[in-house]
């Protein structure tokens, strides 16, 4: 027996309002013979709200009901407050509305129609919903002279004994999608290694030997922006020096390559006259260019010296953004010039390389997108990560080839060197039905999903999936296109099928 005729049922003994009512669905009271109307229920969509609605058939001045459900598909929860409207629309002309404004319970309202006319009428239930005007529009009905003319009901088409009710749907985070074709591409499985581009990387080498000096707030972590000091170096002469003959050797390098210079340039004009031979003239340039080249590298040894800050050291600077990942020598220790001192990297943007087996790419085309798996979870990576190369070369010693895709790596951020199973999409797409992954069930081994037969009524449904893509899944058989699907809350039903009492009780009305 439905929820509208044990109300009803309530209201012929007591003449109240009724108090409390529950979705159990318990026989009334036989003996009101006047009151047995098997009441029609049935559920209707638009593309703002769901409507379920349970009501009697209607009979010329008696009282029907209404027990209208109304649920926002935007967030699947109740409509608070609104104006709803029942009217009844007859074939000669005739309307009549029944209204009510408000309810006592969040989500359902309860209109009462008490027809004037009979025949044959057109039953539509408008919400008024935020400044808009939202029609139901429910099919014909008949309005009965009296109960006793009352023939051919229509009735909810769901028949499933799966019960979940509107008032536990409303409780928790519940969602339904219609199941509809979309395009899928086939993926084939392999891993994948988060690495830097190397554009984001900077290894800072001493440039001389000499002493670390660190600054305080450089640490593993650290943020450095490009042109910032990262270390000092406190620089070494070489066994028997000092920057005094450092200076000499200036010096005397310096006058060599003068007098170098001065007899090339003599020895030159001589060989355009013709009074030397080719011989000299090259030996000439040979000295010259020789003092230059020792000049040249005293030079910088000693600028290197003069450039010292006089109380750090020559400065070692991060050429671009990011964050220290690795100390390579500790402050004070002793380096050779040339040696790895602190390691920056910018892991904003990262590259994901996937590796693609000889066998498979034949099968794969060309990549188009990649999901990471982890913990047998898809984490949806493909809407931003972008193709840079598919590579022609199969690696001798993997037998691969490489694809890499480039990734902003800001939100949730990935660590350098991991590696993930993962999967690879193909440029092979095909129009599908799909759910999102949040539909299926494992039941024992089955995947399975519930199917929306009427507003509180889900039937089980075993499937069977194909191909999955960011975050949606084939399903070759089990679902139809255009059945609407639970996809959050599924959980929550299959407890309702197993055991109803461990999903709580309909609310009273």
């Amino acid at each position: 027996m439905s929820k509208l005729l044990f109300l009803l049922a309530v209201l012929s003994m007591s003449f109240t309002s009724c108090e409390k009512h529950n979705h159990s669905h318990e026989d009334a009271d036989q003996n009101k013979t006047e009151q047995k109307r098997e009441a029609i229920a049935l559920t209707h969509y638009t593309q703002w709200t769901e409507l379920f609605v349970e009501f009697e058939p209607f009979v010329r001045h008696k009282p029907s009901t209404f027990l209208a459900h109304f649920t926002t598909l935007s967030d699947f929860k109740p409509v608070a407050k609104a104006k709803v409207r029942a009217c009844l629309e007859y074939h000669k002309g005739q309307k009549e509305c029944f209204s009510v404004d408000g309810s006592k319970f969040a989500g359902i309202f309860k209109p009462i129609a008490i027809p004037k006319y009979t025949g044959e009428a057109e039953l539509s239930i408008t919400i008024e919903l935020e400044g808009r005007s939202i029609v139901h529009q429910l099919g014909k009905y008949s309005v009965y002279p009296s109960i006793d003319k009352i023939t051919n009901l229509k009735k909810e088409e769901g028949n499933s004994d799966i019960s979940y009710l509107k008032e536990q749907q409303w409780k928790v985070d519940f969602e339904i999608k219609v199941a509809n074709r979309r395009t899928i591409r086939s993926s084939i499985p392999t891993f994948a290694q988060v690495t830097l581009p190397s554009n984001t990387r900077q290894s800072v080498f001493a440039s001389l030997s000499g002493v670390v000096v660190s600054r305080p707030t450089i640490k593993l972590g650290s943020e450095v922006k490009a042109g910032d000091v990262v270390a000092y170096i406190l620089p070494t002469l070489a066994k028997g020096q000092d920057t005094a003959t450092l200076q000499f050797e200036y010096t005397k390098a310096k006058s060599t390559l003068t007098l170098a210079k001065s007899k090339h340039n003599r020895i030159q004009k001589l060989y355009k006259q013709k009074a030397i031979s080719l011989k000299r003239a090259e030996e000439a340039k040979q000295k010259y260019e020789i003092a230059k080249a020792a000049f040249e590298s005293i030079e910088k040894k000693l600028l290197r010296f003069n450039s010292t800050d006089t109380n750090n050291g020559i400065a070692l600077k991060s050429y671009i953004d990011g964050k220290v990942v690795a100390l390579d020598a500790l402050n004070g220790s002793y380096v050779q010039e040339g040696d790895a001192i602190i390691e920056i990297a910018s892991p904003s943007k990262v590259w994901l390389k996937a590796g693609v087996s000889q066998s498979q790419i034949e099968s794969l085309g060309s990549p188009t997108g990649i999901t990471l798996l982890q913990d047998n979870k898809d984490r949806v990576l493909a809407r931003s990560a972008k193709l840079l190369y598919f590579s022609d070369l199969i690696d001798s010693k993997t037998r691969k080839a490489y694809a890499v895709f480039e990734l902003n790596n800001t939100q949730s951020p990935l660590k350098i060197g991991s590696l993930f199973a993962a999967k690879l999409y193909s440029d092979r797409a095909r129009k599908a039905i799909t759910l999102p992954l949040g539909a299926l069930i494992n039941d024992n081994g089955e995947h399975i999903v519930f199917v929306q037969t009427g507003g509180e009524s889900f039937e089980r449904r075993v499937v069977e999936l194909g191909d999955r893509d960011t975050g949606y899944v084939e399903v070759r058989l089990g679902v139809k296109e255009g059945e609407r699907v639970v996809t959050q809350g599924a959980y929550r039903v299959l407890l309702a099928a197993l055991a109803p009492s461990t999903v709580g009780d309909g609310h009273a009305h």
